[in-house]
């Protein structure tokens, strides 16, 4: 349901929901945009008791169809309209109100000389419908509804030569082209121009826009592969092969800290880890490599991801008892892996055990290995901006409601039931259970892909956390490496009893 409505021209209106967002209604009938089937004036009385929440050429706009449909039913239920037709059709024909009765009367298949004082409420019910068919609210003059992204991110160099926007829907675009979709109502932002000619992009009140700058010479830094990689700890024989990626912003005694950690989470076992440091500002570990990423393009840390991981693949095959290899990814760290995923082979893949964590990107197990899993603090920005708005926000509500005792059909359920609310201008079963049977198809996908996205809640220090030393994330970290090394442990204990009892 939406909260407010403005008219933008003849053929376009602006609404916008509780969260703000900003829908376009286009093309259709009058009637079908505005909400309004029955074209009730917005000074009447009526409007307001239904809750209109805006007004085009002085028609009220309502919040639904619902409202609209409620609205226009109490509207032709006044004395003035209910027992005379003729004051129907002088208000909606005052020019040939004659014509508008025959009109009616046709649809309706109601005789000429009809008493309408005498009608029933079924007869009642077919004029509501014809004068709405006449207003234009019918299904075969239905128009659009769009909701529009917004601009998650502005990448820009610190001298203005270049810049570029990411949108809700992950699409990487320039400032021209950014333009261009505010301009024509497919983009959800403001073209500011200052007095000096200059323009420059916003958000609306109330949108979160990031501002991430980075220098121009830093681009095309090169670094050798010696200088990405650094381990930390003792070898030790049959230990599992840690691996670790860290994200953004991190200099090189943040991600030393830590590998450091997780070997001491290990008794000190080797840990090895995929050099993404800053430089400067921003080297290795900058925005822009990740936007390349999150774009398929090859940048110098996903060939050096792809060479890291095959190092950690022949590190395993050189032991006897060949363990698994198991790699923690935070923030950029899982876009790193997801592109460099993508450059080796299927039987390289199924062997990588990725566990992300506030990952720029979410990986799924038939990318890799099938315990690969995703974590995400509830605190977390980073994933619901950067990896994908609707999984995050879809497991945010799943562990929500899972945790009030609900199964994932209830959930699945009421979220059906709120977009048939939200999105369909019908009151026609058939439309409505089709309709039903369809989102219960599009959930069911998502919450298979929701299953290997674990929200964690538990032990949060601020409203907002995505340091990889974030509680919850050291505490599951911790879970998952001893779970690892049990399971490594035991099968090492099988592999020395065979050997004992073959000698």
């Amino acid at each position: 349901m939406f909260l407010k409505a403005y008219r933008y021209d003849e053929d376009t209106i602006f609404y916008f929901d509780k969260q703000d967002c900003k829908h376009v209604a286009r093309k259709g009938s009058f009637a079908w945009r505005t909400n309004n089937p029955g074209l009730i004036p917005s000074r009447h009385s009526l409007s307001k008791f239904h809750s209109a929440i805006g007004s085009h050429l002085k028609i009220a706009i309502f919040p639904s169809s619902k409202h609209g449909m409620a609205a226009f039913r109490s509207w032709l239920n006044l004395p003035k309209y209910r027992f005379s037709l003729f004051e129907i059709a002088k208000y909606y024909a005052p020019d040939a109100p004659e014509e508008y009765v025959k009109k009616i009367c046709i649809l309706a298949n109601f005789p000429k000389d009809i008493d309408f004082k005498s009608i029933s409420g079924q007869e009642f019910e077919i004029v509501i419908k014809a004068v709405q068919c006449l207003a234009g609210f019918s299904s075969d003059q239905e128009g659009t509804i769009t909701a529009l992204p917004k601009i998650a991110a502005r990448y820009h160099s610190n001298d203005g030569a270049l810049e570029f926007y990411i949108t809700g829907h992950e699409e990487f675009i320039s400032k021209n082209e950014a333009i261009h979709r505010i301009e024509t109502h497919r983009l959800d932002a403001v073209v500011v121009h200052k007095d000096n000619g200059s323009i420059y992009l916003r958000s609306r009140p109330g949108h979160h826009l990031n501002r991430i700058h980075f220098s121009h010479n830093e681009l095309n830094t090169q670094s050798e592969f010696k200088d990405a990689i650094r381990d930390i700890g003792n070898q030790k024989p049959g230990q599992c092969i840690w691996g670790y990626i860290n994200g953004i912003d991190n200099n090189p005694d943040d991600a030393k800290q830590a590998i450091q950690g997780i070997s001491e989470m290990t008794n000190s076992e080797r840990v090895w880890s995929l050099t993404n440091d800053k430089k400067l500002i921003l080297s290795l570990g900058n925005i822009w490599d990740a936007c390349l990423q999150k774009l398929n393009i090859e940048t110098e840390v996903t060939k050096f991801a792809v060479v890291f991981f095959r190092f950690l693949l022949g590190i395993s095959d050189s032991d006897p008892s060949h363990p698994p290899i198991i790699i923690f990814a935070h923030s950029q760290g899982a876009i790193i892996s997801n592109a460099a995923l993508k450059l080796l082979t299927p039987e390289e893949r199924q062997r990588l055990r990725i566990y992300t964590f506030g990952g720029g990107t979410f990986i799924f197990p038939e990318d890799s290995h099938p315990e690969t899993h995703n974590y995400i603090s509830i605190g977390d920005l980073v994933p619901r901006i950067a990896a994908s708005t609707t999984l995050s926000l879809l497991a945010i509500r799943r562990h929500e409601e899972r945790k009030q005792g609900l199964s994932d059909a209830q959930i699945i359920d009421g979220l059906i039931s709120e977009d048939v609310e939200n999105n369909l201008a019908t009151t026609n079963h058939d439309t409505i259970s089709l309709y039903r049977l369809q989102r219960n198809s599009h959930y069911l996908c998502e919450f298979k892909k929701v299953a290997h996205i674990t929200v964690l809640d538990d032990g949060r220090e601020s409203t907002w956390e995505h340091s990889i030393r974030a509680p919850c994330y050291q505490k599951k970290i911790k879970e998952l490496i001893d779970i690892s090394r049990d399971k490594t442990n035991k099968v090492t204990e099988k592999q020395t009893l065979y050997v004992h009892a073959y000698v």
